[in-house]
C-alpha cells in the first residue's frame, strides 16, 4: 500500500476534483445516471467528490493498493466507483485552487472507494466524530458504482438525487454536439450570407469572374435589370464605350442638362470616342464648371444625415445626389479605363436620378 497523499483539503460547494484538465473543466458533479451521489465518476479523466462540509477544509487521505483492501468498519458512508485515466497526470484539484498535488497512478483503470465518516455534518452533535475522508485506489476493470455502506440521511438524500439524475452526455457526444451545432452555425451563415449576396445581384448570383470583380457597379444596376448586366458584360469593349455614351446622354437628358453648350460637347466628344473637353477632364473640373466656381478658389466636401430607427435596420437610405451632379458623375464615368466599369458605373448613375428606358437600350445595343 502506498499512501499518495494524507492532508487537509480545500472544498468548496461541498466538492473537490480529482483528474487532470478534464477534472477541472467538468461541468456539474457527474453523478448523473448513477447509483451512489457521493463520488462522482460519470465523466472519463474526472472524479468529483461530494462533502458534507460546504466551504473549508476536512482531512483526506489517498491510498493506493495492489488489490482491493479490506474496509474498515469506522466508516460510516462507503461508496465506489471505476475512474478511467485520461491524460498523463492525475491531480488532486483542491476548492480553492491553491493546492494541486500530482498522485502517483499510472495504471489506465482503477476502482476507487470513497470513505467517509462525520459525513453527516448538518446533523452533527457533540459526541459525533470530526469530518474525514479516505480514497482508496487499486486497479480492477471498469464496472457499475455502487454503494456500500450508506448511514447519513445527508448521504441517503445525495443518493436519490444521483439516481434520478438521467446521464449527461458523454464527452464525446458533447465534443460530436459541439462539432455539429459549429457546421450548423456554419452552414447558416453561408445560406445568410449567400441569400444577401443573391439579392445583391438582383436574384440571380454571377458565375462569372469578369462580373464579380466589377461587383460594385454591376450589382446596382442587376437589381433593376439583372439580364441587362449579363448583357453589357458580353459585349464587345468598342459596344460597351458606346453603351456609356448612350448612359452618359440618357443621364444628362434626365437631369435637364443635356441642352447646355458645355454638357453638349462632353457628349459629343463621347459619341466620337474624342477626348473629353477641358471642363470635363475629371470630377473636380466638371463640378466646378457646373457651379461656376473657378478651380483656385474651389473646396469640395460631401455630408450626409438619415434617421435612424430600429425598423430602419438594414433599410437605410442616404439622400439621392442632386440629378446634375449625377449626371457629372455618369460623363465622367463614361471615360473610366475599363470598358465594363464605364458602362455599368455610367448606366448605374443613370438608373439613380431616375428611370431610364432600357427598352431603347436594348434596341440599340442587345437587340432583347
Amino acid at each position: 500500500m502506498h499512501v499518495l497523499f494524507d492532508d487537509r483539503v480545500s472544498v468548496e460547494f461541498h466538492v473537490f476534483r480529482l483528474g487532470g484538465d478534464v477534472a477541472a473543466h467538468a461541468v456539474g458533479d457527474g453523478q448523473g445516471g448513477q447509483v451512489n451521489g457521493l463520488c462522482g465518476a460519470a465523466e472519463p479523466g474526472a472524479l468529483v467528490f461530494n462533502t458534507g462540509l460546504h466551504t473549508g477544509y476536512v482531512p483526506l487521505r489517498i491510498e493506493r493498493h495492489e488489490s482491493e483492501p479490506l474496509l474498515d468498519p469506522v466508516w460510516t458512508e462507503v461508496v465506489e466507483a471505476s475512474y478511467t485515466r485520461t491524460e498523463p497526470d492525475v491531480l488532486l484539484l483542491t476548492g480553492d485552487h491553491r493546492l494541486t498535488v500530482r498522485l502517483e497512478l499510472d495504471q489506465d483503470t482503477y476502482r476507487v472507494r470513497f470513505c467517509a465518516i462525520g459525513y453527516d455534518n448538518e446533523d452533527r452533535v457533540v459526541d459525533d466524530p470530526p469530518e474525514r475522508y479516505l480514497l482508496q485506489f487499486w486497479p480492477a476493470k471498469a464496472g457499475p458504482d455502487w454503494i456500500v455502506r450508506q448511514t447519513s440521511t445527508v448521504a441517503a438524500n445525495r443518493h436519490r438525487v444521483a439516481q434520478k439524475t438521467p446521464p449527461r452526455p458523454t464527452y464525446a457526444e458533447r465534443v460530436e454536439a459541439a462539432r455539429r451545432q459549429q457546421e450548423e452555425k456554419k452552414r447558416r451563415e453561408r445560406e445568410y450570407f449567400r441569400a444577401r449576396a443573391t439579392r445583391d445581384w438582383g436574384g440571380r448570383l454571377s458565375d462569372s469572374d469578369r462580373l464579380r470583380q466589377v461587383g460594385a457597379w454591376a450589382k446596382d444596376v442587376a437589381r433593376v435589370d439583372r439580364d441587362l448586366v449579363d448583357e453589357i458584360a458580353a459585349a464587345e469593349p468598342a459596344q460597351q464605350r458606346a453603351m456609356a455614351a448612350w448612359a452618359a446622354r440618357s443621364a444628362a437628358i434626365q437631369a435637364g442638362a443635356a441642352e447646355l453648350d458645355w454638357v453638349a460637347e462632353a457628349l459629343d466628344a463621347l459619341d466620337r470616342g474624342d477626348p473629353p473637353p477641358p471642363s470635363f477632364t475629371d470630377y473636380r473640373t466638371a463640378l466646378n464648371r457646373l457651379w461656376d466656381v473657378p478651380e483656385e478658389t474651389a473646396v469640395h466636401s460631401f455630408s450626409s444625415s438619415f434617421i435612424y430607427s430600429p425598423t430602419s435596420i438594414g433599410k437605410i437610405e442616404l439622400p439621392a445626389m442632386e440629378p446634375q451632379v449625377q449626371m457629372v458623375f455618369a460623363i465622367v464615368a463614361a471615360r473610366e479605363e475599363d470598358p465594363l466599369v464605364a458602362a455599368l458605373s455610367t448606366l448605374k448613375s443613370a438608373l439613380e436620378i431616375g428611370p431610364v428606358d432600357l427598352a431603347a437600350f436594348r434596341a440599340v445595343f442587345t437587340q432583347k
